[in-house]
């Protein structure tokens, strides 16, 4: 089974980010920054927009994530 992802274990990996960024960005960012396939992935399940605030992020990956999960 995958591993749980909080949705406050991603901001280590989005620390310092400047915003807005687009939804790619977001990703590129992460993954430059070390982040793990399952925060990769539940940043894939997001709307692709832009971003403008931590926030912002925030609800946008917390509610990819409830959307996987509901996929169980």
């Amino acid at each position: 089974m995958a591993e749980q992802v909080s949705t406050p274990s991603y901001q280590v990996y989005t620390k310092g980010i400047d915003y807005p960024k687009s939804k790619q960005e977001v990703i590129s960012y992460v993954r430059e920054h070390g982040a793990p396939d399952n925060v990769i992935r539940v940043m894939e399940e997001m709307q692709d927009r832009q971003f403008n605030s931590a926030a912002d992020l925030a609800r946008a990956f917390g509610d990819a994530k409830a959307r996987i999960e509901g996929r169980r």
